[in-house]
C-alpha cells in the first residue's frame, strides 16, 4: 500500500499576545485533521523578526491579527510588499475574530486575505496550490487581483467577458441567478457583472436579493435589449451602472476599476461607523467598570479599546495599570480620557464626549 507523504507548509505567526502559545496549536490541528498538510510554524513577535524571517526564503504564508508590534495589518502589508521586499513577498492573512468584520474589497485592495481560525486551513490549502504548485517554490510575488462575478446564461458571452477581464481581474462566472447568488454569497466578489434576461430569476431580482445583504457591493447591470426606464430603475434599485450590449471591454474595465475605488471609499466609511460604535459600547463599559474598580476589567476594556483604535499604549502600562490602586486609577484616568476624547472628536466633532471626560476627571 503506497503511502501519501504529506505536504509541509511553513507559517509565519506574527503575534504580541503573550497568551498566544495556543494558537499555533489549534492551527496545527485544523490542518491536519485535513490528512494532505503538515503545519511548521515560526512565531515572530517584532517587525525585525517578521522580515528576518520573511528573508529566510522558507516560508509559504504569514498569519496575523490586525495589531501587531504597535503597527495595523495594513501597514504590515505595505512593508511585505513594497518595492524592498517585493522579490520576497508571501500572502498574509489576517485573522479576524467577530467583532469588526473587515470588508474583503479593503483587504484585497491592501493585499491580505481576510479568514478566521476555523476557514485558514481551508483557505491556505486552496491558495498552496495556486501559489505554490512546487515543494521548492517560496517566496513568490502573490499580488492579489481585485474579484469580479460574472451572472450571464450565455456562455459565449460570459467566456469572452472572462477572457476579457482575466488580465486585470480574478474572474468567475456563473449562468443562473440562483447559482449567482450562491456563489456571491460565498466569495464576497469585489464587482459583479449581472445579466438581466437569466434563465431562472431576472436580474432585477438577484440585484435586490443582493442590496438587502450588502447595500454597498458594486454591481453593473448588463442587457441585450433596450426596454424603456430599464437602466434607470436598475440603478435606483442599487445597481452601480448599467451597459448596453455589446460591451465596450476597454471602457467597461476603466469603468470597474473607478466604481472599485468608490467603493473601497464607501466601505471604508462603513467600516469607521461600525468601529465607533462598538468603541463608544466599551466607553460606556470603562465608565462602568471604573466606579467600581475592578481594575483587571478596566484592563482589559481599554486592551480591547487599543485593539479597535491601534493606539500605542503597550502591556507594559497595561501591568502597571492593574497594580494601581484606587487613588492612581482616578490621577490615572484623565491620561486615558484625553486621547480618547481626542479621538472622539476625530470620527464625531459635534459629540460632548471630550468635554465631558476632560471636564469631570472621571466619566460619569
Amino acid at each position: 500500500m503506497k503511502i501519501k507523504t504529506k505536504i509541509k507548509i511553513q507559517l509565519i505567526i506574527a503575534t504580541t499576545d503573550l497568551d498566544a502559545f495556543s494558537l499555533p496549536e489549534e492551527i496545527a490541528c485544523s490542518f491536519n485533521r485535513s490528512g494532505i498538510f503538515e503545519v511548521e510554524h515560526t512565531i515572530v513577535r517584532t517587525v525585525d523578526e517578521l522580515i528576518a524571517e520573511l528573508m529566510t526564503g522558507r516560508h509559504h504564508f504569514i498569519v496575523a491579527g490586525y495589531l501587531f508590534d504597535d503597527i495595523d495589518i495594513w501597514r504590515l502589508s505595505k512593508l511585505v510588499h513594497s518595492e524592498l521586499y517585493e522579490a520576497i513577498a508571501i500572502p498574509i492573512y489576517l485573522l479576524q475574530d467577530e467583532s469588526v468584520q473587515v470588508p474583503a474589497i479593503l483587504a484585497r485592495a491592501n493585499q491580505v486575505q481576510v479568514t478566521s481560525l476555523a476557514t485558514l486551513a481551508e483557505e491556505i490549502a486552496r491558495n498552496f496550490t495556486v501559489h505554490f504548485p512546487a515543494e521548492d517554490l517560496r517566496g513568490v510575488q502573490t499580488r492579489l487581483k481585485p474579484t469580479v462575478l460574472i451572472i450571464e446564461d450565455h456562455f459565449e458571452t460570459a467566456e469572452i467577458l472572462q477572457y476579457a477581464l482575466s488580465s486585470e481581474f480574478l474572474v468567475t462566472v456563473t449562468h443562473t441567478g440562483a447559482e449567482g447568488l450562491r456563489v456571491w454569497e460565498r466569495l464576497k466578489p469585489d464587482m459583479v457583472l449581472l445579466d438581466y434576461l437569466l434563465p431562472d430569476i431576472n436580474g432585477d431580482r438577484v440585484l435586490a436579493n443582493i442590496m438587502a445583504v450588502d447595500r454597498l457591493q458594486p454591481v453593473i447591470m448588463m442587457t441585450g435589449v433596450e426596454v424603456d426606464y430599464l437602466g434607470q430603475d436598475m440603478i435606483l434599485l442599487g445597481a452601480s451602472d448599467h451597459y448596453f450590449k455589446p460591451l465596450s471591454f476597454h471602457k467597461l474595465i476603466r469603468r470597474i476599476k473607478s466604481l472599485l475605488s468608490i467603493a473601497q471609499v464607501n466601505y471604508l466609511h462603513l467600516y469607521l461607523e461600525n468601529k465607533l460604535a462598538m468603541l463608544s459600547a466599551l466607553l460606556v463599559k470603562a465608565s462602568l467598570s471604573a466606579h467600581t474598580f475592578p481594575l483587571e476589567q478596566v484592563s482589559r476594556y481599554v486592551n480591547a479599546m487599543r485593539e479597535i483604535l491601534g493606539s500605542d499604549y503597550t502591556e507594559h502600562d497595561y501591568s502597571l495599570l492593574a497594580e494601581m490602586d484606587d487613588e492612581k486609577m482616578v490621577a490615572l484616568w484623565p491620561e486615558l480620557a484625553e486621547p480618547l476624547a481626542r479621538i472622539g472628536r476625530q470620527f464625531n466633532p459635534g459629540s460632548r464626549l471630550s468635554e465631558e471626560w476632560t471636564e469631570s476627571g472621571m466619566p460619569s
